[in-house]
Protein backbone atom coordinates (compact mmCIF):
# COMPACT_ATOMS: atom_id res chain seq x y z
CA UNK A 1 0.00 0.00 0.00
CA UNK A 2 2.93 2.52 0.66
CA UNK A 3 6.79 2.95 0.12
CA UNK A 4 9.23 4.69 1.91
CA UNK A 5 11.29 7.08 -0.65
CA UNK A 6 13.85 7.49 1.85
CA UNK A 7 14.33 4.06 3.26
CA UNK A 8 13.02 2.05 0.52
CA UNK A 9 10.69 0.38 2.95
CA UNK A 10 7.11 -1.17 1.92
CA UNK A 11 4.80 -1.16 4.20
CA UNK A 12 1.25 -3.20 4.34
CA UNK A 13 2.16 -5.49 2.10
CA UNK A 14 0.00 -8.52 0.29
CA UNK A 15 1.13 -11.24 -1.70
CA UNK A 16 -1.01 -13.18 -3.72
CA UNK A 17 0.86 -16.79 -4.65
CA UNK A 18 -1.10 -18.28 -7.37
CA UNK A 19 -0.59 -21.75 -6.62
CA UNK A 20 -0.33 -25.14 -9.08
CA UNK A 21 -1.50 -28.93 -8.59
CA UNK A 22 0.92 -29.77 -6.36
CA UNK A 23 1.23 -26.73 -3.92
CA UNK A 24 -2.46 -24.57 -3.22
CA UNK A 25 -2.31 -21.01 -3.50
CA UNK A 26 -1.58 -18.89 -0.52
CA UNK A 27 -1.94 -15.47 0.47
CA UNK A 28 1.06 -13.37 2.86
CA UNK A 29 0.36 -10.43 4.77
CA UNK A 30 3.38 -8.25 6.28
CA UNK A 31 3.50 -4.87 8.11
CA UNK A 32 6.85 -4.15 6.59
CA UNK A 33 9.36 -5.78 4.10
CA UNK A 34 12.44 -4.27 1.52
CA UNK A 35 13.69 -5.93 -1.66
CA UNK A 36 17.27 -7.45 -1.11
CA UNK A 37 19.30 -8.45 -4.46
CA UNK A 38 22.62 -10.74 -4.31
CA UNK A 39 23.96 -9.89 -7.72
CA UNK A 40 26.49 -12.50 -7.51
CA UNK A 41 24.16 -15.37 -6.80
CA UNK A 42 21.96 -13.27 -9.10
CA UNK A 43 18.85 -13.36 -6.47
CA UNK A 44 16.08 -11.26 -5.29
CA UNK A 45 14.86 -11.39 -1.83
CA UNK A 46 11.99 -9.79 -0.50
CA UNK A 47 12.42 -9.62 3.29
CA UNK A 48 8.93 -9.55 5.07
CA UNK A 49 8.77 -8.50 8.53
CA UNK A 50 5.56 -8.98 11.32
CA UNK A 51 3.35 -10.62 9.08
CA UNK A 52 0.70 -14.10 8.47
CA UNK A 53 0.57 -16.56 5.83
CA UNK A 54 -2.86 -17.77 5.10
CA UNK A 55 -3.35 -21.02 3.25
CA UNK A 56 -6.59 -23.22 2.53
CA UNK A 57 -6.43 -27.16 0.69
CA UNK A 58 -8.11 -29.94 0.87
CA UNK A 59 -10.50 -30.85 -2.17
CA UNK A 60 -13.33 -28.23 -0.93
CA UNK A 61 -11.14 -25.42 0.74
CA UNK A 62 -11.99 -27.24 4.39
CA UNK A 63 -8.51 -26.86 5.53
CA UNK A 64 -7.51 -23.25 6.69
CA UNK A 65 -3.87 -23.34 8.41
CA UNK A 66 -2.73 -19.69 9.49
CA UNK A 67 1.33 -19.16 9.89
CA UNK A 68 2.36 -15.87 11.64
CA UNK A 69 5.96 -14.89 10.96
CA UNK A 70 8.18 -12.14 12.61
CA UNK A 71 11.30 -12.19 9.84
CA UNK A 72 9.98 -14.46 6.50
CA UNK A 73 12.81 -14.03 3.19
CA UNK A 74 10.67 -14.95 0.13
CA UNK A 75 13.08 -16.04 -2.57
CA UNK A 76 11.99 -13.94 -5.71
CA UNK A 77 12.44 -16.49 -8.98
CA UNK A 78 13.52 -14.45 -12.01
CA UNK A 79 14.49 -17.24 -13.82
CA UNK A 80 10.76 -18.84 -13.73
CA UNK A 81 7.76 -17.83 -13.67
CA UNK A 82 7.38 -19.81 -9.91
CA UNK A 83 5.52 -16.93 -8.27
CA UNK A 84 2.71 -17.19 -10.80
CA UNK A 85 3.19 -13.80 -12.30
CA UNK A 86 1.56 -14.35 -15.44
CA UNK A 87 1.46 -10.19 -15.88
CA UNK A 88 3.90 -8.17 -14.73
CA UNK A 89 1.95 -4.85 -16.05
CA UNK A 90 0.14 -2.67 -13.84
CA UNK A 91 -3.10 -2.37 -14.44
CA UNK A 92 -3.25 0.93 -16.17
CA UNK A 93 -0.18 -0.65 -18.87
CA UNK A 94 -2.64 -3.86 -19.45
CA UNK A 95 -4.50 -3.79 -22.46
CA UNK A 96 -8.85 -4.60 -22.18
CA UNK A 97 -8.47 -7.82 -23.20
CA UNK A 98 -5.62 -8.58 -20.32
CA UNK A 99 -7.18 -6.96 -17.58
CA UNK A 100 -10.54 -8.86 -18.49
CA UNK A 101 -8.56 -12.33 -18.63
CA UNK A 102 -6.28 -11.27 -15.41
CA UNK A 103 -9.69 -10.21 -13.49
CA UNK A 104 -11.24 -14.46 -15.13
CA UNK A 105 -8.11 -16.12 -13.80
CA UNK A 106 -8.17 -14.15 -10.18
CA UNK A 107 -11.97 -14.95 -9.98
CA UNK A 108 -11.49 -18.91 -10.10
CA UNK A 109 -8.88 -18.59 -6.80
CA UNK A 110 -10.60 -16.02 -5.66
CA UNK A 111 -8.58 -12.96 -5.37
CA UNK A 112 -9.20 -9.36 -4.78
CA UNK A 113 -10.00 -8.14 -7.95
CA UNK A 114 -11.26 -4.39 -7.11
CA UNK A 115 -8.51 -3.15 -8.08
CA UNK A 116 -8.64 -4.39 -11.95
CA UNK A 117 -12.23 -3.89 -11.94
CA UNK A 118 -11.82 -0.29 -11.86
CA UNK A 119 -9.68 0.21 -14.58
CA UNK A 120 -11.71 -1.93 -16.54
CA UNK A 121 -14.49 0.17 -16.18
CA UNK A 122 -12.67 2.95 -16.64
CA UNK A 123 -11.07 2.15 -20.17
CA UNK A 124 -15.06 1.73 -20.95
CA UNK A 125 -16.52 4.39 -19.16
CA UNK A 126 -14.15 7.66 -20.33
CA UNK A 127 -14.94 6.79 -24.17
CA UNK A 128 -18.37 7.45 -23.39
CA UNK A 129 -18.10 10.62 -21.62
CA UNK A 130 -18.47 12.34 -25.17
CA UNK A 131 -21.90 11.20 -25.12
CA UNK A 132 -22.25 13.16 -21.54
CA UNK A 133 -20.47 16.30 -22.95
CA UNK A 134 -22.75 16.16 -26.06
CA UNK A 135 -26.27 16.21 -24.31
CA UNK A 136 -24.89 18.66 -21.26
CA UNK A 137 -23.42 20.88 -24.35
CA UNK A 138 -26.85 20.49 -26.42
CA UNK A 139 -29.12 21.65 -23.58
CA UNK A 140 -26.59 24.43 -22.40
CA UNK A 141 -26.17 26.00 -26.32
CA UNK A 142 -30.27 25.46 -26.52
CA UNK A 143 -30.50 27.26 -23.33
CA UNK A 144 -28.31 30.19 -23.94
CA UNK A 145 -30.05 30.49 -27.62
CA UNK A 146 -33.25 30.73 -25.90
CA UNK A 147 -31.70 33.45 -23.75
CA UNK A 148 -30.85 35.21 -26.88
CA UNK A 149 -26.94 34.85 -25.58
CA UNK A 150 -25.90 32.07 -28.42
CA UNK A 151 -22.77 32.80 -29.91
CA UNK A 152 -21.12 33.99 -26.38
CA UNK A 153 -17.42 32.73 -26.77
CA UNK A 154 -16.99 33.70 -22.88
CA UNK A 155 -19.86 31.77 -21.69
CA UNK A 156 -19.41 28.83 -23.67
CA UNK A 157 -15.53 28.49 -22.79
CA UNK A 158 -15.97 29.12 -19.30
CA UNK A 159 -18.52 26.40 -19.06
CA UNK A 160 -16.82 24.13 -21.22
CA UNK A 161 -14.18 24.29 -19.05
CA UNK A 162 -15.68 24.11 -15.65
CA UNK A 163 -17.61 20.83 -17.21
CA UNK A 164 -14.05 19.46 -17.90
CA UNK A 165 -12.96 19.93 -14.02
CA UNK A 166 -15.99 19.09 -12.93
CA UNK A 167 -15.81 15.60 -14.56
CA UNK A 168 -12.13 14.52 -13.41
CA UNK A 169 -13.40 15.57 -9.97
CA UNK A 170 -16.17 12.80 -10.14
CA UNK A 171 -13.52 10.47 -12.14
CA UNK A 172 -10.89 11.11 -9.03
CA UNK A 173 -13.93 10.82 -5.95
CA UNK A 174 -15.78 7.71 -7.97
CA UNK A 175 -12.20 5.70 -7.84
CA UNK A 176 -11.67 6.58 -4.76
CA UNK A 177 -14.66 5.37 -3.38
CA UNK A 178 -13.97 2.11 -5.69
CA UNK A 179 -10.71 1.53 -4.08
CA UNK A 180 -12.32 2.09 -0.60
CA UNK A 181 -14.75 -0.43 -1.73
CA UNK A 182 -17.71 2.24 -0.32
CA UNK A 183 -19.16 1.64 -3.72
CA UNK A 184 -18.42 -0.69 -6.71
CA UNK A 185 -16.23 -0.35 -9.10
CA UNK A 186 -18.78 0.47 -12.16
CA UNK A 187 -21.12 2.20 -10.00
CA UNK A 188 -17.45 4.94 -9.20
CA UNK A 189 -16.05 5.01 -12.84
CA UNK A 190 -19.45 5.76 -14.25
CA UNK A 191 -20.55 8.19 -11.39
CA UNK A 192 -18.87 11.44 -13.46
CA UNK A 193 -21.18 10.19 -17.04
CA UNK A 194 -23.88 9.66 -14.97
CA UNK A 195 -24.10 12.91 -13.42
CA UNK A 196 -23.12 15.33 -15.98
CA UNK A 197 -25.50 13.15 -18.62
CA UNK A 198 -28.62 13.44 -16.51
CA UNK A 199 -27.67 16.71 -15.46
CA UNK A 200 -27.87 17.78 -19.48
CA UNK A 201 -31.04 15.74 -20.01
CA UNK A 202 -32.59 17.51 -16.85
CA UNK A 203 -31.21 20.74 -18.32
CA UNK A 204 -32.78 20.13 -21.84
CA UNK A 205 -36.03 19.64 -20.35
CA UNK A 206 -36.78 22.31 -18.23
CA UNK A 207 -35.47 24.57 -20.82
CA UNK A 208 -38.04 23.02 -23.82
CA UNK A 209 -40.23 23.54 -21.54
CA UNK A 210 -40.05 27.17 -20.80
CA UNK A 211 -39.72 27.92 -23.85
CA UNK A 212 -42.58 25.58 -24.49
CA UNK A 213 -44.65 27.87 -21.71
CA UNK A 214 -42.96 31.65 -22.91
Amino acid sequence: EEKDDKTDKLKNITIYYMGNAKEPSYTILAKEGYISSDPKEKRVILKLSDGTIHQTSGKDMEIYNKIQFSTYDLDLDTKSDSLGMRNLKSPREMTFSEIANEIKVYLQDPIHTNYLLIEYHKIISIPFACVAFTLFGISFGVALKIKGRYGSFGISFIASLFTIVIYYFLLIFGEILAERTTVSPWIGMWLPNIIIGVTGMILLYFTVSEKLNA
